[in-house]
């Protein structure tokens, strides 16, 4: 008998965000969202889940160990995500499972899986991972400094382009046909003499 094929989240059940008016405009519920389900004191911390903005995807499971190949591929697509949105070197994530969790290093080439812990024995590995993660600076966070948002001007100048060029008429579509999810950015090239 075929084992019945398994359906992945498409999103991690926890992120951490950066709090800038641009990321929460990716990430809060849009207006008159129906959040009857969440608890009044939970409703400030509903979010959607904006690969653009998200800084650290967080899994947690109740039955499965990231040692599971469905778990690992769920992480992998958590960072492939990020990585693939955002102009980033690396980008860290957490798995949580039962009484348990690993910390996960991402990059393009693969990933450095710290060893399981237990959260009721050594908790404090987690402590000390947030209490650094918070304090490392964007670049420390895996954040590529040389690329940074365009400027609105840029932006503004790129808008009212117009071309006769057919091929170059649909990149143009395409490029700015959703901005909210894949917005624009100007890089800095340094060079070295």
């Amino acid at each position: 008998k075929p084992e019945p094929k398994k359906i992945y989240r498409r999103f991690p059940e926890l992120a951490l965000y950066p709090t800038h008016k641009t990321a929460r405009d990716t990430y809060s519920p849009p207006l008159g969202a129906d959040l009857s389900n969440v608890s009044k004191n939970r409703r400030n911390h509903r979010a959607l889940a904006s690969w653009t903005h998200m800084i650290m995807p967080i899994e947690v499971n109740q039955d499965f160990m990231f040692d599971m190949s469905e778990n690992r591929a769920r992480m992998y697509h958590y960072a492939a995500r990020v990585l693939n949105h955002q102009h980033r070197q690396h980008v860290f994530s957490l798995h949580f499972s039962l009484s348990s969790a690993r910390i996960i290093r991402w990059d393009r080439y693969g990933a450095v899986v710290s060893s399981v812990f237990s959260l009721k024995l050594h908790s404090h590995i987690l402590y000390d991972f947030i209490h650094r993660m918070a304090r490392l600076t964007p670049e420390q966070q895996g954040f590529d400094t040389t690329a940074q948002p365009a400027p609105k001007l840029d932006v503004a100048r790129l808008l009212r382009y117009t071309t006769s060029n057919e091929h170059l008429k649909r990149y143009h579509e395409d490029m700015l046909s959703n901005l909210k999810e894949w917005p624009l950015y100007k890089v800095r090239f340094l060079f070295l003499c």
